[in-house]
């Protein structure tokens, strides 16, 4: 697997795979036609050219496969994870490891001495095991769900190894 820079004409599989990572989690048709209907699972072009963007690429049949992607946003001490989709065919292979730790390692770079991530509640426990907690909950769509807001401090996990 090679983690890379995403360019913009991969736009359309990383909205492609953001979909198919939400239905994989069975949220219910009227969740992800609200979230389709207001673009929330699209990953434009823009978004791509103006944002850090990252894909892990695997060798399928010989083909390069992009198996997931990440995204960050902000600058300063307290950055954010924007992103993180795996295929569904890849859940579970460390793909989505190996995809938090390159972002991290980013952040950690970009001089982010820690990083937010509003979470989707399937994915709390996997962020945990790489020390992230709990700071808060945040309004999300539809109306009166709350997704956890996770804080994960790299000055802890680079001392901590």
């Amino acid at each position: 697997m090679e983690i890379r820079r995403a360019l913009p004409t991969e736009a359309d599989e990383l909205t492609r795979i953001t979909q198919a990572s939400k239905q994989h989690w069975q949220y219910p048709q009227a969740y992800l036609d609200l979230w389709n209907s207001l673009n929330l699972l699209t990953i434009s072009v823009d978004y791509v050219v103006n944002h850090p963007v990252f894909v892990a690429v695997g060798k399928t049949h010989g083909t390069d496969n992009i198996m997931g992607y990440c995204a960050c946003a902000g600058t300063g001490q307290t950055q954010e994870l924007d992103n993180l989709f795996v295929s569904p065919a890849y859940i579970g292979q460390g793909v989505g490891q190996a995809l938090l730790l390159y972002s991290l390692a980013y952040m950690r770079q970009q001089g982010a001495r820690a990083v937010r991530i509003v979470s989707d509640p399937h994915a709390v426990a996997f962020y945990q095991k790489f020390g992230a907690r709990h700071i808060s909950d945040v309004p999300s769509l539809p109306e009166g769900r709350q997704l956890p807001l996770l804080q994960i401090d790299l000055e802890a996990i680079a001392r901590d190894g």
